[in-house]
Order: C-alpha cells, then sequence, then structure tokens
C-alpha cells in the first residue's frame, strides 16, 4: 500500500480507450500499479480539463512565490499571497 506521501514514478500512470464488453459504450481506463478504473468519455474530459487547470493553478503559483522572493530577498515571501491566489480559485471554482 502505498502512503499519501510517497512518491511513484508518474510514468506508471497509464490511460487507454477501450469499449465496454457489456454495454458497448466507449470507456477510458485509468491504470496505476494495481489500480483500476474505468470511466467514460465525459467524466475523463472533466479529469483531463482538471489536470489543465492544475497545472496551470501550479505555474501561476510558482511565478509569484519566485517573483516575491526575488523583490522581497525572502525565500517565503510569496507564501501568503499564493494562499490567498488559492482561496481566490476556490471561490471562482478552480484549482
Amino acid at each position: 500500500m502505498l502512503t499519501e506521501n510517497q512518491q511513484v514514478d508518474p510514468s506508471m500512470l497509464m490511460v487507454n480507450s477501450m469499449v465496454s464488453a457489456r454495454t458497448r459504450e466507449p470507456m477510458i481506463r485509468l491504470r496505476w500499479f494495481t489500480f483500476v478504473a474505468q470511466i467514460g468519455p465525459e467524466q475523463a474530459k472533466e479529469l483531463a480539463f482538471n489536470s489543465l487547470d492544475a497545472a496551470e493553478a501550479a505555474q501561476s503559483d510558482a511565478f509569484v512565490m519566485q517573483f516575491m522572493s526575488k523583490v522581497a530577498g525572502d525565500p517565503e515571501a510569496g507564501a501568503q499571497i499564493v494562499g490567498q491566489f488559492r482561496k481566490f480559485r476556490r471561490q471562482a471554482g478552480k484549482s
């Protein structure tokens, strides 16, 4: 069993298209080690969009942290601003 903070190789996450043998509906299979999930196309698209949103949020958070570190000369100077930015995103329905 993996612990919550254990780092794993991202290449271990596999995504494949498939057709349900039972319903003949399109499905997407997500496999991570021994864990497997099958989701429909709409759910897969939502997951993909959420992943893109999170990637964009991570980049903007990193920019704010790096920028504030340079401006203030303190590596932690951006933490409070990033925290407020994340709160704003949550309230706006984003990452």
